[in-house]
């Protein structure tokens, strides 16, 4: 972690009632070799960020995992929302879906060298979508997240997968979307080829979906 610009680790787990209902259990808490993919996650990415939290409108479900907890007082708005209450807290965030268990230490690191620079976010582009669910944020764009949730409620939908999936998160349309928030403010997109080279698998952006 660099001294002169450190990061917070955001694990951002939603309502997951798509999985709950197949699964009986948030898709954050399913085992992956025993062990909750929120906790994989959290080991990964703890070492490297200032101090590392899960940001959810669902406090209860986690509170009996040793990871710090923000409370997301937006149930149901989205993941916008998520990000906003991150941001209020910390200048400077890296955003992980709570989801995606194979987080690459070599890409993070490529990532945040760029966000460095002065970016207000910074993510890559997988199979021509972007992915905002491994990212960096600045709270600059605070003004412009508030600007888009003040207009309409937002959402990043994901298509349905019955395992690890990569390159999942859906671009939209909607101007209320995460993926939106990279085209109205200083930017920088990372493209499949170059992420490759830090992560040559790609397993940043394999999902555990239903």
């Amino acid at each position: 972690m660099s001294k002169e610009a450190p990061f917070w680790g955001i694990i951002l787990a939603g309502e997951s009632k798509r999985f709950k209902e197949s699964r009986g259990i948030h898709k954050a808490l399913y085992p992956l070799d025993n062990e909750p993919i929120v906790e994989r996650i959290y080991k990964s990415i703890s070492s490297l960020s200032k101090d590392t939290y899960i940001v959810t409108p669902l406090p209860g479900i986690f509170s009996h995992l040793k990871i710090p907890l923000i409370t997301d007082e937006g149930q149901g708005e989205g993941p916008l929302r998520g990000v906003y209450t991150a941001l209020g807290k910390f200048p400077r965030i890296f955003l992980v879906g709570c989801d995606m268990p194979f987080p690459s230490i070599p890409l993070l690191l490529y990532l945040k060298s760029i966000f460095d620079k002065g970016y207000d976010i910074v993510g890559c582009r997988i199979r021509g979508i972007i992915q905002p669910f491994f990212a960096f944020y600045s709270d600059n764009i605070l003004p412009l997240i508030g600007e888009s949730m003040g207009s309409a409620a937002s959402r990043v939908n994901r298509l349905p997968s019955p395992s690890f999936t990569a390159g999942t998160s859906q671009q939209q349309s909607s101007n209320y979307s995460l993926t939106s928030l990279f085209d109205n403010c200083h930017s920088f997109i990372v493209e499949e080829n170059e992420a490759r080279k830090f992560d040559p698998a790609l397993s940043s952006f394999l999902n555990f979906n239903v």
